[in-house]
Protein backbone atom coordinates (compact mmCIF):
# COMPACT_ATOMS: atom_id res chain seq x y z
CA UNK A 1 0.00 0.00 0.00
CA UNK A 2 1.12 3.57 -0.37
CA UNK A 3 1.29 6.42 1.56
CA UNK A 4 -1.62 7.81 -0.07
CA UNK A 5 -3.69 4.89 0.42
CA UNK A 6 -3.09 4.59 4.07
CA UNK A 7 -4.42 8.21 4.99
CA UNK A 8 -7.51 8.47 7.03
CA UNK A 9 -10.02 11.25 6.72
CA UNK A 10 -11.87 11.05 10.08
CA UNK A 11 -15.37 13.23 9.81
CA UNK A 12 -16.43 13.99 13.93
CA UNK A 13 -20.38 13.21 14.11
CA UNK A 14 -22.80 14.34 16.94
CA UNK A 15 -25.95 13.28 18.36
CA UNK A 16 -28.00 11.29 20.94
CA UNK A 17 -28.57 7.95 20.32
CA UNK A 18 -31.79 5.85 21.35
CA UNK A 19 -29.74 3.72 23.75
CA UNK A 20 -28.41 6.96 25.55
CA UNK A 21 -31.08 9.15 25.35
CA UNK A 22 -32.40 8.77 28.83
CA UNK A 23 -28.69 9.17 30.12
CA UNK A 24 -28.34 12.15 27.99
CA UNK A 25 -31.51 13.91 29.76
CA UNK A 26 -29.90 13.04 32.71
CA UNK A 27 -26.70 14.15 32.20
CA UNK A 28 -27.79 17.74 31.62
CA UNK A 29 -29.45 17.77 34.97
CA UNK A 30 -33.13 18.69 33.80
CA UNK A 31 -35.39 19.00 30.83
CA UNK A 32 -35.82 22.95 30.26
CA UNK A 33 -39.94 23.92 30.02
CA UNK A 34 -40.17 25.79 26.45
CA UNK A 35 -42.17 29.36 26.79
CA UNK A 36 -43.04 29.54 22.88
CA UNK A 37 -44.53 33.01 23.60
CA UNK A 38 -41.59 34.38 24.92
CA UNK A 39 -38.94 31.78 23.87
CA UNK A 40 -36.87 32.07 26.46
CA UNK A 41 -33.44 30.98 25.34
CA UNK A 42 -31.26 32.92 27.36
CA UNK A 43 -32.74 30.46 30.18
CA UNK A 44 -30.67 28.01 28.57
CA UNK A 45 -27.52 28.92 28.36
CA UNK A 46 -27.03 29.43 32.93
CA UNK A 47 -29.09 25.76 33.18
CA UNK A 48 -28.15 24.01 30.29
CA UNK A 49 -24.74 22.37 31.36
CA UNK A 50 -22.10 22.14 28.67
CA UNK A 51 -19.25 19.28 29.40
CA UNK A 52 -15.85 20.04 28.45
CA UNK A 53 -16.63 23.37 27.61
CA UNK A 54 -17.63 27.12 29.42
CA UNK A 55 -18.79 27.77 26.03
CA UNK A 56 -22.01 30.25 26.27
CA UNK A 57 -25.01 30.53 23.50
CA UNK A 58 -24.27 33.54 21.44
CA UNK A 59 -27.04 36.04 19.77
CA UNK A 60 -26.60 34.27 16.73
CA UNK A 61 -27.10 30.95 18.41
CA UNK A 62 -30.21 32.13 19.95
CA UNK A 63 -31.49 33.03 16.93
CA UNK A 64 -31.14 29.54 15.11
CA UNK A 65 -32.43 27.64 18.15
CA UNK A 66 -35.43 29.98 18.39
CA UNK A 67 -36.06 29.47 14.63
CA UNK A 68 -35.77 25.66 15.28
CA UNK A 69 -38.07 25.83 18.50
CA UNK A 70 -41.20 26.84 15.84
CA UNK A 71 -40.86 23.44 13.94
CA UNK A 72 -40.75 21.73 17.27
CA UNK A 73 -43.80 23.17 18.94
CA UNK A 74 -46.01 22.81 15.70
CA UNK A 75 -44.83 18.84 15.65
CA UNK A 76 -45.17 18.22 19.05
CA UNK A 77 -47.80 20.04 19.62
CA UNK A 78 -50.33 18.10 16.71
CA UNK A 79 -49.16 14.68 18.94
CA UNK A 80 -50.23 16.07 22.37
CA UNK A 81 -52.83 17.35 24.03
CA UNK A 82 -52.63 21.16 24.43
CA UNK A 83 -52.98 21.38 28.56
CA UNK A 84 -49.83 19.20 28.45
CA UNK A 85 -45.96 20.94 29.52
CA UNK A 86 -44.04 21.28 26.03
CA UNK A 87 -40.35 20.50 26.78
CA UNK A 88 -36.92 21.04 24.80
CA UNK A 89 -34.43 18.40 24.98
CA UNK A 90 -31.69 19.59 27.12
CA UNK A 91 -28.98 19.19 25.11
CA UNK A 92 -30.11 20.73 22.26
CA UNK A 93 -28.15 23.82 22.87
CA UNK A 94 -25.01 21.86 23.46
CA UNK A 95 -25.52 19.36 20.12
CA UNK A 96 -26.45 22.53 18.35
CA UNK A 97 -22.97 24.36 19.61
CA UNK A 98 -20.84 20.91 18.53
CA UNK A 99 -22.33 20.79 15.24
CA UNK A 100 -21.88 24.71 14.35
CA UNK A 101 -18.22 24.81 15.88
CA UNK A 102 -17.33 22.14 13.74
CA UNK A 103 -17.88 23.02 10.11
CA UNK A 104 -17.23 19.55 8.88
CA UNK A 105 -18.84 17.51 11.41
CA UNK A 106 -22.35 15.91 11.24
CA UNK A 107 -25.24 14.19 13.05
CA UNK A 108 -25.52 10.75 14.02
CA UNK A 109 -25.93 8.35 14.89
CA UNK A 110 -29.72 9.04 15.69
CA UNK A 111 -33.10 7.08 15.27
CA UNK A 112 -35.26 4.75 16.62
CA UNK A 113 -34.73 1.05 19.02
CA UNK A 114 -37.70 -0.82 19.66
CA UNK A 115 -35.33 -4.12 20.82
CA UNK A 116 -33.05 -2.40 23.77
CA UNK A 117 -35.02 -3.24 27.04
CA UNK A 118 -33.56 -2.69 30.62
CA UNK A 119 -33.01 -6.16 32.58
CA UNK A 120 -34.48 -4.97 35.59
CA UNK A 121 -37.82 -3.49 34.40
CA UNK A 122 -37.89 -5.27 30.91
CA UNK A 123 -38.84 -2.28 29.38
CA UNK A 124 -37.31 -0.50 26.63
CA UNK A 125 -34.51 1.59 28.30
CA UNK A 126 -36.27 5.20 27.01
CA UNK A 127 -40.09 5.07 25.99
CA UNK A 128 -40.64 5.17 22.30
CA UNK A 129 -42.13 8.59 22.51
CA UNK A 130 -39.52 10.36 23.99
CA UNK A 131 -37.06 8.95 21.19
CA UNK A 132 -39.37 9.69 18.68
CA UNK A 133 -39.40 13.66 19.61
CA UNK A 134 -35.29 13.38 20.28
CA UNK A 135 -35.24 11.75 16.97
CA UNK A 136 -37.54 14.38 15.47
CA UNK A 137 -35.97 17.03 17.12
CA UNK A 138 -32.47 15.85 15.94
CA UNK A 139 -33.84 15.27 11.82
CA UNK A 140 -34.70 19.12 11.90
CA UNK A 141 -31.67 20.23 13.12
CA UNK A 142 -29.69 18.29 10.87
CA UNK A 143 -32.02 19.67 7.67
CA UNK A 144 -31.48 23.22 9.73
CA UNK A 145 -27.74 23.07 9.28
CA UNK A 146 -27.61 20.90 5.88
CA UNK A 147 -25.63 17.95 7.77
CA UNK A 148 -26.11 14.57 6.69
CA UNK A 149 -27.27 11.98 9.29
CA UNK A 150 -26.62 8.36 10.31
CA UNK A 151 -29.31 6.76 11.16
CA UNK A 152 -30.25 3.94 13.45
CA UNK A 153 -33.06 1.79 13.53
CA UNK A 154 -34.10 -1.59 15.18
CA UNK A 155 -38.03 -2.86 15.15
CA UNK A 156 -39.79 0.50 14.45
CA UNK A 157 -40.07 0.91 11.01
CA UNK A 158 -43.31 2.43 11.31
CA UNK A 159 -42.78 5.24 13.68
CA UNK A 160 -38.99 5.86 12.01
CA UNK A 161 -40.99 6.39 8.59
CA UNK A 162 -44.31 8.42 9.98
CA UNK A 163 -41.19 10.69 11.90
CA UNK A 164 -39.32 11.37 8.41
CA UNK A 165 -42.94 12.23 6.63
CA UNK A 166 -43.87 14.44 9.75
CA UNK A 167 -40.77 16.10 9.42
CA UNK A 168 -40.64 16.47 6.01
CA UNK A 169 -44.30 18.13 5.86
CA UNK A 170 -44.26 20.24 8.62
CA UNK A 171 -41.00 22.42 5.90
CA UNK A 172 -43.04 21.74 3.10
CA UNK A 173 -45.37 23.45 4.63
CA UNK A 174 -43.28 26.39 6.36
CA UNK A 175 -41.77 26.42 2.82
CA UNK A 176 -45.19 27.07 1.28
CA UNK A 177 -46.28 29.50 3.96
CA UNK A 178 -42.83 31.65 3.17
CA UNK A 179 -43.60 32.03 -0.25
CA UNK A 180 -47.40 32.93 -0.15
CA UNK A 181 -46.58 35.42 2.85
CA UNK A 182 -43.85 36.55 0.42
CA UNK A 183 -41.57 36.24 3.52
CA UNK A 184 -37.79 34.94 3.59
CA UNK A 185 -36.81 33.01 5.46
CA UNK A 186 -33.42 34.65 6.32
CA UNK A 187 -32.73 36.39 9.93
CA UNK A 188 -32.58 39.53 7.92
CA UNK A 189 -36.08 39.03 5.91
CA UNK A 190 -34.66 39.91 2.61
CA UNK A 191 -35.98 38.01 -0.38
CA UNK A 192 -32.68 37.62 -2.57
CA UNK A 193 -32.10 34.21 -4.99
CA UNK A 194 -30.68 31.37 -3.70
CA UNK A 195 -26.81 32.06 -2.28
CA UNK A 196 -27.52 35.93 -2.20
CA UNK A 197 -28.89 36.58 1.70
CA UNK A 198 -31.52 33.52 1.65
CA UNK A 199 -31.11 31.17 3.55
CA UNK A 200 -33.18 28.29 1.86
CA UNK A 201 -35.14 25.55 3.99
CA UNK A 202 -34.31 21.96 3.31
CA UNK A 203 -37.39 19.20 3.66
CA UNK A 204 -34.70 16.84 5.39
CA UNK A 205 -31.27 15.90 6.01
CA UNK A 206 -29.78 16.34 2.42
CA UNK A 207 -28.04 13.19 3.02
CA UNK A 208 -29.54 10.41 4.66
CA UNK A 209 -27.25 7.45 5.80
CA UNK A 210 -29.08 4.16 6.87
CA UNK A 211 -26.35 2.19 9.14
CA UNK A 212 -26.54 -1.11 9.53
CA UNK A 213 -29.79 -1.49 7.64
CA UNK A 214 -32.00 -4.43 8.59
CA UNK A 215 -35.16 -3.86 6.40
CA UNK A 216 -36.40 -6.21 3.69
CA UNK A 217 -36.28 -4.85 0.46
CA UNK A 218 -39.27 -3.51 0.33
CA UNK A 219 -38.62 -1.08 2.77
CA UNK A 220 -35.91 0.44 0.42
CA UNK A 221 -38.06 1.32 -2.06
CA UNK A 222 -40.72 3.19 1.48
CA UNK A 223 -37.60 5.11 2.89
CA UNK A 224 -36.45 6.32 -0.82
CA UNK A 225 -40.01 7.33 -1.87
CA UNK A 226 -40.10 9.60 1.41
CA UNK A 227 -36.55 10.77 0.43
CA UNK A 228 -37.36 11.24 -2.84
CA UNK A 229 -36.18 14.70 -5.00
CA UNK A 230 -35.40 15.95 -1.10
CA UNK A 231 -32.80 13.70 0.15
CA UNK A 232 -30.16 11.39 -1.20
CA UNK A 233 -30.27 7.98 0.50
CA UNK A 234 -27.40 5.34 1.31
CA UNK A 235 -27.17 2.03 3.03
CA UNK A 236 -24.80 0.05 4.74
CA UNK A 237 -24.50 -3.47 6.17
CA UNK A 238 -22.36 -4.56 9.50
CA UNK A 239 -20.68 -7.87 9.45
CA UNK A 240 -21.42 -8.39 12.79
CA UNK A 241 -25.33 -7.70 12.77
CA UNK A 242 -26.30 -8.05 9.29
CA UNK A 243 -24.40 -10.90 7.39
CA UNK A 244 -26.01 -13.71 9.25
CA UNK A 245 -29.17 -12.53 7.91
CA UNK A 246 -30.15 -14.30 4.77
CA UNK A 247 -32.15 -11.28 3.04
CA UNK A 248 -29.11 -8.84 3.23
CA UNK A 249 -28.12 -9.95 -0.01
CA UNK A 250 -31.38 -9.50 -2.03
CA UNK A 251 -31.73 -5.95 0.04
CA UNK A 252 -28.01 -5.21 -1.10
CA UNK A 253 -29.00 -5.97 -4.50
CA UNK A 254 -32.07 -3.99 -4.22
CA UNK A 255 -29.69 -0.97 -3.52
CA UNK A 256 -27.02 -1.25 -5.89
CA UNK A 257 -23.46 -0.28 -5.45
CA UNK A 258 -24.22 3.33 -6.40
CA UNK A 259 -25.48 3.95 -3.09
CA UNK A 260 -23.91 1.37 -0.55
CA UNK A 261 -21.66 2.34 1.96
CA UNK A 262 -19.16 0.31 4.46
CA UNK A 263 -18.96 0.26 7.88
CA UNK A 264 -18.09 -2.07 10.79
CA UNK A 265 -19.98 -0.92 13.90
CA UNK A 266 -17.17 -2.08 16.06
CA UNK A 267 -15.44 0.12 18.42
CA UNK A 268 -12.12 -2.00 18.68
CA UNK A 269 -9.70 -0.06 15.69
CA UNK A 270 -7.42 -2.72 15.22
CA UNK A 271 -10.26 -5.13 13.98
CA UNK A 272 -12.27 -2.79 11.77
CA UNK A 273 -9.78 -3.01 8.67
CA UNK A 274 -10.41 -7.00 8.74
CA UNK A 275 -14.16 -6.18 9.45
CA UNK A 276 -14.44 -3.98 6.54
CA UNK A 277 -12.64 -6.50 3.94
CA UNK A 278 -15.32 -8.67 5.08
CA UNK A 279 -17.63 -6.56 4.25
CA UNK A 280 -15.82 -5.64 0.78
CA UNK A 281 -16.08 -9.22 -0.29
CA UNK A 282 -19.75 -9.81 0.92
CA UNK A 283 -20.61 -6.90 -1.45
CA UNK A 284 -18.27 -8.26 -4.20
CA UNK A 285 -19.90 -11.52 -3.95
CA UNK A 286 -23.70 -10.45 -3.49
CA UNK A 287 -22.83 -8.28 -6.39
CA UNK A 288 -20.83 -10.40 -8.86
CA UNK A 289 -18.09 -7.47 -8.72
CA UNK A 290 -14.35 -7.48 -8.14
CA UNK A 291 -13.25 -6.68 -4.46
CA UNK A 292 -11.28 -3.60 -5.93
CA UNK A 293 -14.66 -2.12 -7.74
CA UNK A 294 -16.59 -2.56 -4.82
CA UNK A 295 -13.74 -0.82 -2.43
CA UNK A 296 -13.23 1.95 -5.00
CA UNK A 297 -17.15 2.43 -4.81
CA UNK A 298 -17.88 2.82 -1.92
CA UNK A 299 -15.06 4.79 -1.05
CA UNK A 300 -16.85 7.06 -3.43
CA UNK A 301 -20.09 7.18 -1.96
CA UNK A 302 -18.96 7.49 1.15
CA UNK A 303 -17.18 10.82 0.28
CA UNK A 304 -20.48 12.18 -1.36
CA UNK A 305 -22.27 10.83 1.92
CA UNK A 306 -19.64 12.71 4.18
CA UNK A 307 -19.01 15.85 1.74
CA UNK A 308 -14.99 15.03 0.80
CA UNK A 309 -13.10 15.86 -1.77
CA UNK A 310 -10.92 13.55 -3.02
CA UNK A 311 -7.56 14.91 -3.38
Amino acid sequence: QTEEENEIDIIPCFGVHPWFLQQANDDFEQIIPKNYDSLIIESISSSAPTPSTSHSITKSEMSELSELLIYLKDDNNSAKESNQIEIMPPWLPYLHYKLKSNPKSHVGEIGLDGARYDPITKELVCAMENQIIAFETQLHLAAHLEKSVSIHAVRSWGPLMDTLRRVKAKRIKTKKDLKLNKISDDRKGGEGPRGEGRKVIKVLPPKIYMHAFGGKPSLVDQIDAICKDVSETYYGFAPVINFRAPKTGDVIRKIGIDRLVLESDLEDYNIVICDLKSNVRYIADALGMEFDEVLERTNENARKLYGLQKS
